[in-house]
C-alpha cells in the first residue's frame, strides 16, 4: 500500500507524516518500508529495511488485566471494568446468535466460564431448569452456540456445573457453515470457527441445575445469621436466646394433635426457665395450636393437661386462664411432651398418657401476633 512520496532534499533527508487508516484493527502488525528511486530510469533504486510497528487505533474497553471484563484489545479504559465478580450467575442481556435457540425471549444470565478461550458462558432460560447455553470471549461481544464433535451436546452441562451427561437435551444437528464454538469432550477448551454438519447443537439443555444458582443460607429475617443473599434456607439459622415479642420463625412443631398445620408459626419467651419458649401455629389470628420447647427453632412439643382440658394453656399467649374456646381432645398414650396441672405450674417433659388432655386448637380471646 503506497502511503505517499516526497522529493529528497539536498541533505538527503525526507520527513513524511503517515496517517494510519482508521479502518485498521488495533494492535495490527504493520511493516513500513522506504523505496529510493535513483539513477537513470531508476536503475540504481534501493529500499530500506522493514520497520516494524503496531497500530494503536483507540479502542475503548476495560484495560484492567485480571478483571472479569478485561478486554485485551482495549487501549482506552472506558470504565467498564467490573471488579470482583460476584459468585454465581448475574442477569445480563448479552448479544446472542439465536440460531438453534429454543428459549428465545427468556431471561439471560452470565458468569465466567473458567476457560481462557471462551471466557464467558451465557444462558437464556426457557425455565429455571431448561436453558440454551452460549459461549463468548467478550462479555460485551456476541455469544454463540456450541457444537459437540463427539456427542450430542450433553457435556455442555459442565458450563452450568451440572452432570457431564445432561438430564435431558434437545437432540438436533447443526447446519454446516454456521459460526460457533466447538469441542469434543468435557474439560477441553472450546475453539471458535465454522460448525459443520457433524457438530451436534442442542437448542436447549436440562442439566439438573436451576439457574440462577440457588444460594444456601439462612433466609429468616429474625435470625442472628440472616443472609440477604440466600435464595433458599439450608437450616443454618440461629436465633437470639431471648424473644420477648412474637417472632415469625419456621420452627419444628408437631403434626400430631395439630389442627392448624400449614399456618404461620410464631415464637416468643414462655416466661419459664425451661421450657424457655412457646410457639403457636395459626389457624387464624385468634385460633392456634400451642407448643413448648427450649430452642426457638424447635423441636417443640405439645402440652398435656393433667387436671383439665387444656384451657390454662392460654397463660402462654397472655389470655385468660380459662380458654374462650377449646377443642376438647384427649392425648394418645406414649407420646413425648410437656405436662402440668394448672396455670403457673412449671411444665415437666415426659411421656403423655391417656389422662393428659390437650387441645388440637385453642381460642384464648387474644390475637397472635
Amino acid at each position: 500500500m503506497l502511503l505517499g512520496s516526497r522529493a529528497v532534499t539536498e541533505t538527503g533527508i525526507v520527513e513524511m507524516a503517515v496517517r494510519v487508516p482508521s479502518t485498521l484493527s488495533t494492535r495490527l502488525s504493520v511493516d513500513f518500508e522506504v523505496a529510493f528511486i535513483r539513477g537513470y530510469n531508476g536503475a540504481a533504486s534501493a529500499s530500506s529495511n522493514a520497520e516494524h510497528a503496531v497500530t494503536v487505533v483507540p479502542v475503548p474497553g476495560c484495560t484492567e488485566a485480571g478483571d472479569p471484563n478485561y478486554d485485551p484489545r482495549a487501549n482506552l479504559d472506558d470504565g467498564s471494568c467490573i471488579g470482583a465478580w460476584p459468585s454465581g450467575w448475574i442477569p445480563f442481556d448479552f448479544t446472542s446468535v439465536d440460531w438453534k435457540n429454543g428459549c428465545l425471549g427468556g431471561d439471560k444470565y452470565v458468569r465466567p466460564s473458567g476457560y481462557t478461550g471462551a471466557t464467558w458462558v451465557g444462558v437464556q432460560l426457557c425455565s429455571p431448569t431448561r436453558y440454551k447455553v452460549f459461549l463468548s470471549d467478550d462479555l460485551n461481544g456476541t455469544f454463540t452456540t456450541i457444537g459437540d464433535g463427539c456427542g450430542s451436546g450433553q457435556d455442555q452441562c459442565e458450563y452450568v456445573s451440572g452432570s457431564h451427561v445432561a438430564y435431558d437435551v434437545d437432540y438436533a444437528t447443526t447446519n454446516a457453515g454456521q459460526p460457533g464454538w466447538s469441542r469434543c469432550s468435557e474439560g477441553e477448551e472450546a475453539l471458535f470457527g465454522t460448525l459443520g454438519g457433524a457438530h451436534w447443537t442442542p437448542s436447549w439443555h436440562e442439566c439438573g441445575i436451576a439457574i440462577p444458582t440457588d444460594v444456601p443460607g439462612c433466609t429468616v429475617t429474625a435470625a442472628t445469621n440472616f443472609d440477604p443473599d440466600a435464595t433458599y434456607d439450608d437450616g443454618s439459622c440461629t436465633y437470639p436466646s431471648s424473644l420477648p415479642d412474637w417472632t415469625a420463625i419456621p420452627a419444628d412443631v408437631p403434626t400430631w394433635k395439630n389442627d392448624c398445620l400449614g399456618g404461620e408459626v410464631y415464637v416468643r419467651n414462655s416466661g419459664y426457665v425451661s421450657p424457655a419458649f412457646v410457639a403457636v401455629q395459626l389457624c387464624s389470628a385468634t385460633r392456634y395450636t400451642i407448643f413448648l420447647g427450649d430452642d426457638p427453632a424447635g423441636p417443640f412439643h405439645l402440652l398435656g393437661d393433667a387436671c383439665g382440658s387444656g384451657q390454662d394453656q392460654c397463660e402462654f399467649v397472655g389470655g385468660a386462664w380459662a380458654a374462650y374456646d377449646v377443642d376438647y381432645a384427649t392425648s394418645n398414650a406414649g407420646q413425648a411432651g410437656y405436662t402440668r396441672c394448672s396455670e403457673g405450674d412449671t411444665p415437666v417433659f415426659g411421656v403423655l398418657g391417656g389422662a393428659h388432655w390437650m387441645p388440637s386448637w385453642i381460642e384464648c380471646g387474644v390475637s397472635v401476633p
